[in-house]
């Protein structure tokens, strides 16, 4: 009975260890500057109230319960920010 070899070339041994260094902090990076995305609501003009008929719980970045995909903190459904977009 004969065993098949194959053979790994050096390369490309040397191209896939670099690109999974490289490839790590990447990872890392993108979930760092994703926390950072937020403003603070001082920043985005927040309200707990709602302005006209635009409120968070009818925003495209409101996040139920209490959340915002662009403003930090507590959001409140019945809240307001210049970021306001309708839902699509």
């Amino acid at each position: 009975m004969e065993i098949e070899r194959t053979m790994v070339s050096r390369r490309w041994v040397i191209k896939t260890l670099s690109c999974l260094a490289c490839a790590i902090p990447i990872s890392g990076l993108a979930s760092t500057l994703h926390a950072q995305a937020k403003v603070s609501k001082e920043q985005a003009a927040y309200q707990d109230k709602p302005k006209g008929d635009q409120s968070c719980s009818n925003c495209a970045h409101f996040v139920p319960p209490r959340a915002c995909a662009v403003v930090a903190g507590d959001i409140s459904p019945d809240g307001w920010s210049k970021y306001w977009a309708a839902k699509k």
